[in-house]
């Protein structure tokens, strides 16, 4: 469980550390991305 949980961080970093849209970005700048995203695409209460 204790390995998972460490490639499952590993995986994490890698990608945020990789991720070509969020390179250059802070984290609260990356996570404010996300916020917005999903205000400007709310989510069908009809499946």
């Amino acid at each position: 469980m204790l390995a998972a949980a460490v490639i499952s961080l590993i995986g994490a970093v890698v990608s945020v550390a990789w991720a070509p849209e969020t390179r250059s970005m802070a984290l609260h700048e990356s996570a404010a991305l996300n916020s917005r995203s999903a205000q400007a695409h709310p989510v069908s209460s009809h499946v």
